[in-house]
């Protein structure tokens, strides 16, 4: 069964590989910006000619970035393993022999690929994979992902990074609305810490917070910062979120 796990787990590098591409093309891009810069002063380019030939470096590396990301889905679809060999191994990987995989198992799969991911990665590759958006994953829509089977890449929400801080319950205890608040930079001079823990309270008691009660708290903070509700959303958008190394520490510490 070992061999059946490693064809997921090399399947799990390959989507890190992918999800880490738009970071690369950024990094070398800023990374050009000096070399733009020379560039520009020997030959003598005005602005408006260094912007145009800056776009089309651009474009040329991004283009061959592009031809990576095809090539590497042309080699998964090449699989030497059968359908029964990824059945047998989705079949191992279903600790509950219900015929589909949660969030949490395929968390599982693809940290033993790469302990690395970030839990916020995890949760855009959960609904990429789950076509159907029914909060589970069957063998179909698993087999379709990792062959190459095209698909809509999910936009990045808001939601996100709120499941990306819950952890793999997908509800929010106290310290991690308190973590969230404070790592995306919504406790400042005009929302304190302890109005934080006043509206998770107010919400939810002493109980957990759930994704509907998350978007009652953002209107709540946005009333106390003065702010647009959607302004509140793109600042918790935009965060990175923790590390699935993180929420692996919490989880086994709530247990």
């Amino acid at each position: 069964m070992e061999e059946h796990i490693l064809h997921f787990e090399t399947s799990a590098n390959v989507l890190e590989g992918k999800e880490n591409l738009a970071g690369e093309v950024a990094s070398r891009n800023h990374d050009l910006e000096e070399l733009h810069a020379d560039v520009r002063l020997k030959q003598g380019l005005t602005p408006e000619q260094y912007e145009k030939a800056k776009r089309a470096e651009n474009k040329r590396f991004e283009a061959a970035a592009q031809a990576r990301i095809k090539e590497e889905n042309r080699s998964r679809s090449q699989s030497v393993y059968t359908d029964e060999d990824l059945k047998h191994a989705f079949e191992d990987i279903d600790d509950n022999d219900d015929g589909y995989l949660s969030y949490e198992e395929l968390r599982d799969l693809l940290l033993k690929g790469n302990p690395d991911f970030a839990e916020k990665t995890l949760r855009l590759l959960w609904r990429k994979v789950d076509k159907d958006h029914n909060e589970k994953v069957d063998f179909e829509e698993l087999v379709d992902y990792l062959h190459g089977k095209k698909s809509k890449t999910p936009k990045e929400k808001w939601q996100d990074t709120f499941y990306a801080f819950a952890g793999v319950d997908d509800q929010m205890q106290l310290h991690e609305f308190q973590k969230l608040c404070s790592q995306t930079g919504l406790c400042n001079q005009g929302f304190s810490e302890e109005e934080a823990v006043e509206i998770f309270q107010t919400l939810c008691g002493d109980g957990v917070m759930t994704c509907r009660d998350f978007s009652k708290a953002t209107a709540r903070i946005a009333k106390k910062k003065g702010i647009k509700r959607n302004d509140v959303r793109k600042l918790i958008k935009q965060a990175e979120g923790p590390s699935a190394a993180d929420i692996t520490y919490e989880t086994l510490l709530d247990k």
